[in-house]
């Protein structure tokens, strides 16, 4: 775990941190793969995807949750229901 998540957890604050891959200036695809933490090696993720990913977990109200993701084929909307139905992260 990384010191800055680790103060994030411990502080009891509903979060979302999002760790994209690689960064594109692509245009974005709209579609998003999960992914560890080893992501520098996942095909690279628009930073309009990125953006767009942000802003859903706003507007969703998506809480305690860490991201990882690349591009991929998933909607961002559809990665987010699956991670809904998933236990939120607990440390």
């Amino acid at each position: 775990m990384r010191e800055a998540d680790a103060y994030v957890f411990k502080r009891g604050v509903p979060f979302v941190i999002l760790r994209p891959g690689p960064l594109s200036d692509k245009h974005a695809r709209g579609g998003i793969a999960l992914a560890d933490e080893n992501t520098f090696v996942k095909p690279a993720v628009s930073r309009d995807t990125v953006a767009q990913l942000a802003r859903r977990c706003i507007t969703l109200d998506a809480r305690n949750r860490v991201i990882g993701f690349v591009d991929g084929d998933m909607t961002i909307d559809a990665v987010l229901e699956t991670m809904h139905q998933a236990t939120p992260t607990s440390r």
